[in-house]
């Protein structure tokens, strides 16, 4: 269950597949978000979602609070007792419990039980400084006051705090229980920067700017209508093809000429100039007219944003035997924001940038 070769890969590449799992959990719209206790199976691309990438990643943060040697010893005497019997998950909160000598019922209860993830806001930074401070040194005791807020219905959660300083990195766990919560810390050296979870160690709402556009944003919505904008019979039996490969549910293809409504997720396929053509008319900023990462090649399919926040896809193939050589590599890239086909093949793919955190703050004028 828990994804030990990108640990091993170092922690930046652990970092980014948490990330991903992320991702994939914002793109996923309420409605189709369930307890991970009612996964049964990967029936469709939501339930790996939860079943798959969320408990990973509470195994993750289950190590993070039991500690590596609790964890280690936790899952070899599961194995040991469990193997070739039926075992659920009362049986593993058991032994994890035991093995950590502590109640863990409150941890299993939210993490397994509940939809949704907590999410938390940086609402304010106070810095206090100490004599050095203000003899102006630059060392002794800074006090460093992090107000954090959590959106209802609360968890109780360990988030980590990283305080960069003039003599490096400062970093603590603190715990959140309800809608306000303050941590106090203090720092040797003048703080720079307060960065709240930023290896992104907690399941939690990604907030704006943490999480740009993916094809997911759209392949799992119940609610995206797919237009296909080439008139041409063969090209639309081809994109109604696609449509049905690439959405998590029954695709609802709109007539000819129409497309997909402001305030709902859209899939818009078709050949270049006809894609272009209609871009132009719907006057779409980019990264929803064509990027330059995306020039060159036979296809290319890219995710963005209107300007409300509405989730669009946009596929853009140079003539029908393009668009039918995607018709199967395409659907295994819902977590990019890109990617860029030469026949069959990707030749690019990968996400957009991300935006500012807003869980981050310079605290560099102060």
């Amino acid at each position: 269950v828990y994804k030990r070769r990108a640990v091993d890969r170092g922690p930046e590449t652990a970092r980014q597949m948490r990330l991903g799992w992320l991702r994939d959990f914002a793109a996923l719209p309420p409605d189709r978000d369930h307890p991970v206790v009612a996964f049964t199976g990967k029936h469709h691309q939501a339930a790996q979602v939860i079943g798959y990438n969320k408990v990973a990643f509470i195994f993750h943060m289950l190590r993070r609070d039991v500690g590596n040697a609790a964890f280690g010893a936790a899952l070899r005497r599961f194995w040991r007792d469990k193997r070739f019997k039926v075992a659920g998950w009362r049986d593993i909160e058991a032994v994890f419990a035991d093995q950590a000598g502590r109640d863990l019922s409150w941890f299993f209860e939210q993490w397994l039980r509940r939809p949704g993830a907590p999410r938390i806001e940086l609402a304010g930074v106070d810095v206090e400084p100490g004599t050095g401070g203000v003899t102006g040194g630059g060392t002794g005791d800074w006090r460093v006051s992090v107000r954090l807020k959590q959106t209802g219905p609360y968890y109780r959660i360990k988030i980590p705090i990283v305080i960069d300083t003039q003599s490096g990195p400062t970093r603590v766990t603190t715990e959140m229980a309800g809608a306000d919560h303050t941590a106090v810390l203090q720092t040797g050296t003048r703080p720079l920067r307060v960065s709240v979870d930023p290896e992104f160690d907690l399941f939690r709402a990604l907030l704006p700017g943490e999480s740009p556009p993916i094809l997911r944003d759209v392949t799992l919505a119940s609610t995206a209508f797919t237009a296909i904008v080439t008139p041409d019979p063969g090209v639309r039996r081809l994109g109604e093809t696609l449509a049905a490969r690439m959405l998590d549910t029954k695709p609802r293809i709109l007539p000819p000429g129409e497309l997909p409504p402001d305030d709902l997720p859209g899939l818009i396929i078709g050949l270049e100039k006809d894609v272009d053509q209609t871009l132009k008319g719907l006057g779409l900023a980019p990264p929803l007219s064509l990027p330059r990462a995306l020039e060159g090649g036979s296809a290319r399919a890219w995710a963005g944003r209107r300007a409300n926040g509405t989730p669009v896809i946009i596929v853009s193939a140079t003539d029908e035997t393009a668009l039918e050589a995607v018709l199967r590599p395409l659907p295994h890239y819902g977590r990019r924001s890109f990617v860029v086909f030469d026949g069959r093949r990707a030749i690019r793919k990968g996400v957009w940038p991300p935006g500012e955190t807003p869980l981050s703050r310079s605290l560099d004028s102060r």
